[in-house]
């Protein structure tokens, strides 16, 4: 083991990853010019009633997500309105003699 040096305050080595700069990034590798890609070759596996498909059953899991929340806003809407029915004074009625 080395001594430390005066004047320079030893680090650990963890602290040395923790703070060196990250790799630089790769560069994305370049086509050759005058290559084109196919679009089918990309997309050919792809087609519009499997899209439809999928958009139908994600908009199909949203909606009842929301069917959920909503039963659950009109259940927190009636126990709010019975409670404050319950906390209103009973009105005065006219017709009751009193004492």
């Amino acid at each position: 083991m080395t001594e430390p040096v005066p004047g320079q305050t030893p680090e650990p080595a963890a602290a040395d990853d923790a703070t060196a700069p990250p790799p630089p990034a790769r560069e994305p590798e370049t086509a050759e010019p005058g290559t084109t890609v196919n679009p089918q070759e990309l997309f050919g596996s792809l087609s519009l009633s499997a899209i439809e498909a999928d958009i139908d059953r994600l908009m199909s899991d949203k909606m009842s997500q929301l069917d959920g929340m909503l039963a659950g806003l009109e259940e927190l809407v009636q126990k709010l309105e019975g409670e404050i029915t319950n906390l209103e004074p009973p009105p005065d009625e006219a017709d009751t003699p009193k004492g």
